[in-house]
């Protein structure tokens, strides 16, 4: 085993800001000494109203202030910053029809994926 990014935080972007990120994802990547939120990537300025735990949410400009990271409404966004974030990987959190596209977009461009499941639909 070797030394090799020890120290190094994982600049890590968030797809999917609703209750489960804003309740669970964001604060435990925050609390990490090995990770560092840049990216927060959400379609809605206040996203998981509709959800299942809404009374968690707080709009993106709010989220983004806390977390210290730079807001994107879409994947395609996210990743065509790359040279400037630097990502490590993504963590993907939206609604399950769009595992797929949105985990699929993350790994063609070579991003580590953390996505609960389902991978697909079919």
């Amino acid at each position: 085993m070797t030394d090799e990014g020890k120290g190094k935080k994982a600049r890590v972007a968030v797809v999917g800001c609703g209750g489960w990120s804003q309740g669970w994802h964001l604060p435990n990547l925050s609390n990490r000494d090995d990770a560092q939120i840049v990216a927060l990537v959400d379609k809605s300025d206040v996203p998981g109203v509709g959800g299942c735990v809404p009374t968690l949410c707080v709009p993106m400009d709010q989220l983004c202030a806390k977390y210290n990271a730079k807001r994107y409404r879409t994947v395609e966004e996210l990743l065509a910053d790359d040279d400037d974030l630097k990502l490590d990987g993504v963590l993907v959190a939206v609604p399950h029809a769009y595992h797929s596209t949105v985990g699929g977009a993350v790994l063609k461009a070579g991003k580590h994926l953390l996505m609960e499941k389902p991978m697909s639909g079919t």
